[in-house]
């Protein structure tokens, strides 16, 4: 007889370039969700960060480069990078790493942000070539605007959209949710990607929600750093969470 063995964590390693809102957000689910097993590297300072003490006194800890795009980047699951600029951290050769990763069956996850995308040097590498988004080569500016997604009527009954199981149900939690803040613009869609949901402004449509298959692997991208408005000010407003951490569930 045969036996399939399941592992029933999933491995994610999360690089956050700038310690945000998003982030900390994002990390409580992370870390107390039963089925994710979690390493987390938040980038506090660099070498170029002007700071009111001498370097010997403050702690500067070395980038574990190889061990984590080399010896132990197969034992994950997903990679995650949020608000991350790879430049000061990661040498160009092992993106590399993380695209045949990806393309071997890994997941790849971009989440937006001013050290994201164009702003985290990403066009034209290896990492562009996994994402389900092209990246137009002339820099955009992470646009601070105010915006409600609007959803792809086609793709409605994705599972990542599910925040309810009835549908009518599910179509008024979308309508009711808070406004994001801040999109990366210059991203175009791959001919096999599915936009999950955008931000339309007049005649432009910019792709927020963007799901795509690399080979045998999978990568998402988010171009927005204001998810966390769906918890903290769906609170504030006496609502609950629990759809925040119903899509995350779902992803």
């Amino acid at each position: 007889f045969q036996v399939k063995v399941i592992r029933d964590r999933i491995r994610v390693l999360h690089l956050n370039g700038r310690p945000t809102w998003d982030s900390r957000f994002l990390r409580e689910v992370l870390a107390n969700h039963p089925k994710v097993d979690l390493l987390s590297f938040f980038i506090l300072r660099t070498l170029d960060d002007d700071v009111a003490s001498p370097t010997s006194e403050l702690s500067l800890i070395p980038f574990p480069t190889n061990l984590l795009f080399s010896d132990y980047l197969n034992s994950f699951d997903l990679i995650l990078f949020q608000n991350f600029s790879y430049k000061p951290f990661i040498e160009k050769r092992y993106l590399n790493n993380i695209k045949d990763f990806v393309k071997n069956g890994g997941a790849f996850m971009m989440i937006g942000g001013e050290l994201s995308f164009q702003g985290g040097g990403y066009a034209q590498t290896d990492i562009e070539e996994i994402l389900p988004v092209h990246l137009e080569h002339i820099p955009q500016p992470f646009v601070n605007a105010s915006f409600n997604l609007q959803l792809e009527k086609r793709l409605f009954r994705h599972p990542i959209l599910q925040l309810e199981k009835e549908s009518e149900a599910n179509s008024k939690v979308w309508q009711s949710l808070p406004e994001l803040n801040g999109i990366n613009a210059g991203l175009k869609p791959r001919k096999n990607a599915n936009v999950l949901a955008s931000f339309i402004k007049g005649g432009e449509k910019y792709p927020v929600l963007v799901a795509g298959r690399i080979d045998k692997g999978r990568s998402f991208v988010i171009a927005t750093d204001s998810l966390w408005n769906w918890n903290f000010r769906r609170v504030g407003e006496g609502g609950s969470g629990r759809h925040y951490h119903r899509f995350w569930n779902n992803l």
